[in-house]
């Protein structure tokens, strides 16, 4: 199983989309597909994506395959 096939992936995925669009009024990638189509491509985009959580000393909770490879 792949990275972005469990189910916690997923749904971090669509969070990270609506989060982007909410604060920035933009889409982070097209997203008309299917929530696992989205996940592999987040996963699998050309930029690096990370993010963290809201703990008083933020944790990174994601990093998509280019984000990793840096």
């Amino acid at each position: 199983m792949f990275p972005w096939q469990e189910e916690v992936i997923i749904r971090h995925s669509q969070l990270l989309l609506h989060s982007y669009q909410h604060w920035t009024g933009r889409f982070l990638i097209d997203a008309i597909a299917s929530p696992e189509e989205i996940s592999q491509a987040l996963f699998e985009a050309p930029f690096a994506l990370v993010s963290h959580g809201t703990e008083l000393d933020p944790i990174f909770n994601y990093g998509n395959r280019r984000a990793l490879e840096l």
